[in-house]
């Protein structure tokens, strides 16, 4: 036991959970188990982790952004969630309108356990106003412009009155890639070009990733922090908002984009095969097509 979360059974699949190397006392009884034994035994090492806890005190597991969760992680959620119904917790899941992954199979998974889905709409206009009152005393008229435009939208208010604040606003931009197209103009060119590369690696990136797609082996992110455009996360970096690294993107050539992945590409080899594939097939490579089954034999 470990503190009383869970039995000594589990701990090889408390480690994949977790993401770390099996010891060698597990490691051959892991490998030798097959994908649907690893998997029930993942299951139920989260379910004896999640009642260890519970018993310990009531508790709010939170889940952001399930829209992006794949197949294995909805089992997953499906697992705590039917678990639930015995404990004092409170599974909390968020997911974009029109991409809730919570489809009716997953409901019946969880069978009786009560669940309520909170949609939530756009901010009322009181609210909006008090979300940008600090600016309201520089930018009056404009920040009415803002609330305006953003029609209710928290995180388009947000980004088009930090625009306001890092610039001198002229006319209220109409759209998210307008904002960041804006703010991209204005950043130092060593910061721009960080940001592009970073777009690249993905919403989370780490800074001796970035280093090496830009060929700068002494940048820091202090620039792109302080322009409310990333923001650090443990020992990595990542984007304020995922339409940021989005927006960015979405604005470099194909030629720029193809050049950086196979940058990236670069990186990964010998660190990550899955990943080095992936940017390999995105930046149009050739090698990618022998890249993905190098992957696949790494991971099986």
């Amino acid at each position: 036991m470990h503190d009383g979360l869970f039995a000594q059974s589990h701990a090889a699949f408390i480690n994949t959970l977790i993401d770390v190397p099996q010891p060698p006392q597990l490691r051959a009884m892991f490998d030798a188990l097959g994908h649907q034994a690893r998997l029930q035994g993942r299951q139920a090492a989260l379910a004896a982790l999640v009642e260890g806890a519970a018993a310990k005190s009531a508790m709010l597991v939170a889940v952001d952004d399930i829209h992006w969760a794949d197949e294995d992680t909805l089992d997953d959620l499906a697992v705590v969630a039917s678990v639930i119904a015995d404990h004092p917790v409170i599974l909390a899941m968020t997911a974009r309108r029109g991409g809730d992954a919570l489809d009716q199979a997953w409901h019946n998974r969880i069978a009786d356990v009560p669940m309520t889905t909170i949609n939530v709409g756009p901010l009322r206009e009181e609210d909006t106003k008090t979300l940008a009152q600090p600016y309201f005393d520089k930018f009056s008229q404009y920040t009415l412009d803002c609330i305006e435009r953003a029609a209710g939208n928290p995180l388009f208010l947000e980004q088009l009155l930090i625009n306001a604040h890092t610039s001198q606003p002229r006319d209220v931009p109409d759209s998210i890639q307008s904002i960041v197209l804006a703010r991209l103009d204005r950043l130092a060119s060593v910061d721009k070009q960080a940001l592009l590369a970073a777009s690249v690696i993905g919403h989370r990136f780490g800074l001796k990733t970035l280093r090496h797609m830009i060929g700068s082996p002494n940048y820091d992110c202090s620039g792109l922090v302080g322009s409310y455009l990333v923001r650090e996360d443990g020992t990595d970096f990542i984007f304020a908002n995922a339409l940021i690294r989005d927006g960015a993107y979405e604005s470099l050539l194909q030629a720029n984009r193809q050049e950086l992945h196979q940058k990236a590409a670069e990186w990964f080899d010998g660190r990550n095969l899955v990943l080095r594939g992936r940017h390999l097939d995105r930046g149009g490579a050739a090698e990618a097509a022998e890249a993905y089954p190098a992957a696949a034999r790494q991971s099986a």
